[in-house]
């Protein structure tokens, strides 16, 4: 067994969950971004990964 340490990338996984939960919450709506992402959840994906200057650039628009 590998006794070492390994780096696991949770963050899309959080960014998914997270819309999920606004969704339901605030929308009474499943995204369900976790099992079959929608045109949204695509589209909130790419706004959580977004470098901060693309994020001023798309805000100033």
């Amino acid at each position: 067994m590998n006794q070492g340490n390994s780096n696991v990338n949770l963050t899309p996984y959080i960014s998914k969950a997270t819309l999920d939960i606004i969704g339901l919450v605030g929308f009474s709506y499943e995204f369900n971004s976790l099992t079959s992402p929608s045109e949204f959840a695509i589209a909130f994906d790419g706004l959580f990964n977004a470098t901060p200057d693309m994020f001023h650039a798309s805000v100033r628009k």
